[in-house]
């Protein structure tokens, strides 16, 4: 193992793309060089197999009286236990390193946990990457042949959308783009609550990378209001989703795309803030849950009912009084009969 030379720099990602994986994002010099401003050393090697070479990103960390810790971002880029059974050796074998993080992409199996622990290698109790298994779609067909290969559930929402006017559209990673896709993000942050890195950390890297040709923000838009965001990653023939948001938007701008014929809201609370969300503060809302429960409103052609769970809330209701709640509102609910094919 050796560190690569100036003129295997200047073709740093045409060598990842011809690692055994195919090539991984997390591998490029664009994100060397991102981490470099977050206080990682990047160092490029190049390792030996049998018939061939592996280009592998370690971001390097000083640790006083220590040494130095690796960490190689979803590499190096085997393709499989034998490969990174040679790497392993090189790796172990650098001067002044103490600990080496590897995350090569091979398929996880009882038999696949066993070889890496003949390896010497030991599972960490964090992991750096949130996700922990990769799904793999085939997008090298025609659009219409893609969409075949959805559930129809799937289709349907996709065509229903297009026929209400929602479009998506790549657009450039410019500082304003970036503060909406970071609000969309922020919004889905506070309602699934999980950790988000600072504004300044995504405009980085979706800048840089997009500088490199490897990265392309998208925005799906209706009315012109965007509605969700998505920055992919691309190198070679494999691409990347690393952020996907969507707006909040109190959900209303989904009843007029979808327009479901039945809209239930749990609760009066939930209740009477869509009943003035879609219909304005002067219009009436009940006082209280029975109230709520025995009206009902409409939004385009969208039938509104207020329901509730036992006890929740404050209210207070019995699983009697919910059920009875239930029934009372299936039985003013129009229902569609479909007749046997004849």
């Amino acid at each position: 193992m050796r560190e690569a030379t100036a003129f295997e720099l200047t073709g740093w990602d045409e060598l990842i793309v011809r690692n055994p994986d195919g090539g991984q994002i997390l591998q490029t010099r664009a994100w060397g060089e991102f981490k470099r401003r977050h206080g990682w050393l990047p160092k490029y090697l190049v390792g030996d197999l049998a018939g061939g070479r592996v280009a592998m990103l370690a971001l390097r960390r000083r640790v006083l009286g220590v040494g130095e810790l690796w960490y190689l971002p979803k590499g190096p880029g085997v393709a499989d236990l034998e490969q990174l059974a040679g790497l392993v050796e090189q790796l172990r074998s650098q001067p002044r390193v103490f600990a080496v993080k590897v995350e090569p992409e091979i398929e996880d199996s009882p038999s696949a946990t066993t070889e890496l622990k003949r390896l010497g290698l030991t599972k960490s109790r964090r992991d750096v990457q949130i996700t922990r298994a990769t799904i793999i779609v085939e997008i090298g067909d025609d659009d219409e042949a893609l969409l075949a290969s959805f559930k129809p559930k799937t289709r349907y929402n996709i065509r229903l959308a297009a026929r209400r006017g929602v479009h998506v559209e790549a657009v450039p990673a410019t500082d304003s783009n970036v503060d909406t896709m970071y609000a969309l993000m922020a919004s889905t942050r506070d309602r699934a609550g999980f950790t988000l890195r600072p504004k300044a950390y995504f405009r980085g890297y979706w800048q840089l990378q997009e500088a490199a040709g490897q990265g392309q923000l998208f925005f799906a838009r209706l009315d012109g209001e965007v509605l969700a965001g998505l920055y992919a990653t691309f190198l070679g023939t494999k691409a990347w989703y690393k952020a996907l948001a969507r707006a909040g938007i109190d959900n209303f701008r989904w009843l007029a795309i979808v327009q479901p014929r039945l809209v239930i809201a749990l609760g009066l609370d939930t209740y009477g803030a869509m009943k003035i969300a879609l219909h304005g503060e002067s219009f009436p809302c009940p006082r209280n849950l029975r109230e709520g429960v025995v009206e009902s409103f409409r939004y385009l052609s969208s039938d509104v009912w207020c329901q509730a769970h036992p006890a929740v809330g404050g209210y207070h209701r019995t699983r009697a009084q919910v059920a009875e709640d239930w029934r009372s509102m299936a039985a003013r609910i129009p229902v569609v009969s479909y007749g046997a094919p004849g």
